[in-house]
């Protein structure tokens, strides 16, 4: 038997890409059909009712299960290419077995021969014999070797169940065909049957499912250990795990968030998710250590209230000057102390607007914060409120932020927001839905003209420093200060994520805004009341 090793990785290669590029087509399929259930915009006629019984019964289930077979069938690949690396590589990029085989018996044979001259030889001339016996030896681990190789090539050439876990859905698979094929509709309603359809096949699409498929999305793109944690990437994702981190990178610090974000696929957008989640706050961990260090070599050199006293003298400097490239393009400033964020047209915050899901790349940018979130709508509008407090830099300042954003009103149940703290995708990352993974990448824009308020915000704090400014009027401010610390370096209490809270006044143009804000605020049990013209908020824990 002869196999072309190489000819059969790049053939592997192509068919993992296909079959990915089928997942993702999957996928999409699954969200635009989720849709069109979720629309009643059409009416609720038997003939519509039975078109959504038939899209959510059998449509979906059907999808969900191709989609199930394409996971396995991409997990299937990678086993293939795993067993073709292990057992195929090593005996070069031609494996013919027969000539292994053949050259096996040769090297015994040689290496009998051999130990049969030492032999003959071992009374007359031990030291030639001894020689000859250790060569024989070379000859027989080299067949033995050859002999192991072999057998490895064999087992896979002969294994017949690398493509099993794929291949158990033919007959699913093929049921779901005949139900497809069987469907009628009343000629004179439009009426879909489907009371006499094999229904046998379709999978229980419950959180067991949910959990199993999202497993499997994960492992289409990296190599996972037994608790989940991400050990490599797949042969052949790295670059579209690029493209997608890029996308991030493009939304984070770009020219507002692209277009891309919204064409993720709900793999896509779940795989990126499990990264930031999984591998975010080792990040924050690692650039907290670093920062630490730094700040010991410092205080080294200087006291720690020379340091804090060097950077208060650049705060007053600038001087909230905005003719900087830090302000115009990541509308920072600083001015008495305080480190605060100014509403500029030009800057990336901006432009970026606001989801759920930028919270857990946080981490990555040395940020350990809580947040809360309300929506609402008004006037054809679903307005976004959020508040953070927490450490910045690392750990090295403390501060707070309130923001304002907008987006159209949600016009299909799908669109809709779904509030989740960060804590509960957190718990529930294993068994998140395409549903909620959507809700999660939606991203609000920055609030416009009449829509943004005026903002006074208070940073409290459990320490002595709290932090308290007339921001103006802006749709976002984000103020903090260094943490202050003791004469031998060590961290003042009280500034730290739990101990942080934010209380902020909101003056907007519209009433109507700000009566709707005041009242979906309460609804979130925060505390606020009206305080002259505008509404004082509390967000505390």
């Amino acid at each position: 038997m002869r196999s072309n090793v190489g000819t059969l990785m790049v053939d592997l290669r192509s068919n993992s890409l296909a079959a990915n590029g089928a997942c993702d087509e999957a996928s999409l399929q699954m969200s635009a059909l989720q849709e069109v259930i979720d629309d009643t915009s059409a009416g609720e006629s038997a003939a519509y009712q039975s078109m959504r019984d038939y899209l959510s019964q059998v449509r979906m289930p059907a999808m969900a299960l191709q989609s199930d077979f394409l996971l396995a069938f991409v997990q299937d690949i990678y086993t293939d290419m795993g067993q073709v690396s292990e057992k195929l590589l090593p005996l070069g990029p031609v494996v013919d077995t027969d000539a292994l085989a053949d050259s096996v018996a040769q090297r015994r044979s040689w290496a009998n021969t051999l130990y049969g001259q030492a032999d003959d030889l071992s009374d007359a001339v031990p030291l030639l014999a001894d020689g000859l016996k250790g060569f024989a030896d070379m000859v027989m681990g080299q067949a033995d070797e050859l002999q192991r190789r072999l057998d490895l090539a064999l087992e896979y050439l002969g294994d017949g169940s690398i493509y099993a876990a794929s291949s158990a859905y033919t007959g699913s698979l093929q049921r779901q065909q005949d139900a497809l094929a069987s469907v009628s509709r009343d000629p004179v309603t439009g009426a879909f049957d489907i009371s006499v359809l094999d229904l046998s096949w379709v999978p229980q699409l419950d959180e067991e499912w949910q959990r199993r498929h999202n497993r499997a999305v994960l492992e289409r793109y990296f190599t996972l250990d037994d608790d989940g944690n991400i050990t490599g990437v797949r042969p052949g994702m790295e670059a579209r795990l690029g493209e997608l981190l890029d996308i991030v990178r493009q939304s984070l610090f770009g020219d507002g968030a692209p277009t891309e974000i919204g064409r993720l696929t709900a793999d896509e957008r779940y795989a990126l998710l499990y990264l930031a989640i999984k591998d975010g706050p080792q990040m924050l961990s690692m650039e907290s250590s670093a920062m630490q260090s730094a700040i010991g070599a410092l205080a080294g050199q200087f006291s720690v209230q020379d340091i804090i006293s060097r950077v208060e003298d650049f705060s007053n400097m600038v001087d909230g000057n905005d003719e900087n490239p830090l302000t115009q393009y990541l509308a920072f400033t600083t001015d008495d102390g305080i480190f605060y964020g100014k509403d500029m047209r030009t800057s990336i915050q901006h432009k970026s607007g606001y989801g759920d899901w930028i919270e857990f790349f946080g981490p990555f940018l040395g940020m350990d914060l809580d947040t809360d979130i309300t929506t609402f709508i008004y006037d054809g509008k679903e307005y976004r409120i959020q508040t953070w407090d927490g450490t910045y830099g690392a750990g090295i300042a403390y501060g707070g932020e309130v923001a304002v954003y907008t987006r159209d009103a949600p016009t299909s149940p799908s669109d809709e927001y779904l509030v989740m703290t960060p804590q509960d995708i957190r718990d529930n990352l294993d068994v998140l839905s395409a549903r909620q993974t959507k809700s999660i990448f939606t991203t609000y824009e920055s609030a416009e003209g009449s829509d943004v308020p005026n903002i006074h915000i208070t940073v409290n704090t459990g320490g002595r420093y709290s932090i308290d400014r007339d921001a103006g009027k802006g749709n976002w401010t984000f103020d903090s200060k260094i943490v202050p610390r003791n004469p031998d370096g060590s961290k003042q209490s009280g500034y730290t994520r739990e101990e942080l809270s934010v209380t902020a006044t909101l003056d907007f143009e519209d009433k109507g805004l700000q009566e709707a804000a005041r009242n979906a605020l309460a609804g979130d049990g925060i505390s606020v009341e009206e305080d002259g013209d505008g509404l004082t908020a509390t967000w505390s824990r």
